[in-house]
């Protein structure tokens, strides 16, 4: 009973307090300590981290991550790798003989590049014919449309002069391109 009376006459002296307007600066002080801190990016990125998540799995979740994951390996690794894809083609098809020759007297080594051997010059130079003065290399590759250059002395890579069709190669300069087929003879 003395609690009950004790609320009593303290509910009575609040009423009887005198109104005060708040000070003007009141609200601005009390949004800013209300505000959030700014969290760098570094803590933000802990945070999410250390954060724990729920994480739900169906099949067709799943399935789609698979895919991505291999469609990602593909692409940045080149699965599946070109030797194989090249030996594919190679039974797929039967390989078409071309001789390929530049005539250029400074060259000191000239190598065949192209689409068929992936733009790599190894086991791929050409020989020196001292009768004609002409570089030659003899290959077979694949029947069709194949892009290709000469490389000169290691560093300068040349289109044909003599090649029948030209295609840029989307650095500013143009290859060559021979279009095989098994039933002709292919020399350039």
């Amino acid at each position: 009973m003395n609690d009950q009376k004790d609320n009593l006459n303290l509910t009575g002296m609040l009423r009887n307090l005198p109104e005060h307007e708040p000070p003007r600066d009141l609200m601005p002080l009390v949004m800013e300590s209300l505000a959030p801190k700014k969290i760098s990016r570094w803590r933000r990125l802990y945070l999410l981290a250390k954060s724990p998540r729920v994480v739900t799995i169906t099949p067709l979740k799943l399935v789609t991550a698979v895919a991505a994951c291999v469609l990602i390996l593909a692409v940045f690794f080149q699965l599946p790798p070109k030797r194989f894809e090249t030996a594919v083609r190679r039974i797929d098809s039967q390989l078409v003989p071309v001789t390929f020759s530049l005539d250029n007297r400074e060259a000191r080594s000239v190598y065949l590049i192209g689409s068929f051997n992936d733009w790599k010059p190894e086991e791929y130079a050409m020989k020196l014919d001292r009768r004609s003065n002409r570089w030659i290399l003899e290959i077979s590759i694949p029947p069709g449309g194949h892009e290709y250059a000469f490389l000169i002395n290691d560093k300068q890579a040349i289109p044909d002069p003599r090649a029948a069709f030209y295609k840029m190669d989307g650095f500013g300069s143009r290859n060559s391109v021979i279009y095989t087929s098994v039933s002709d003879e292919n020399i350039l």
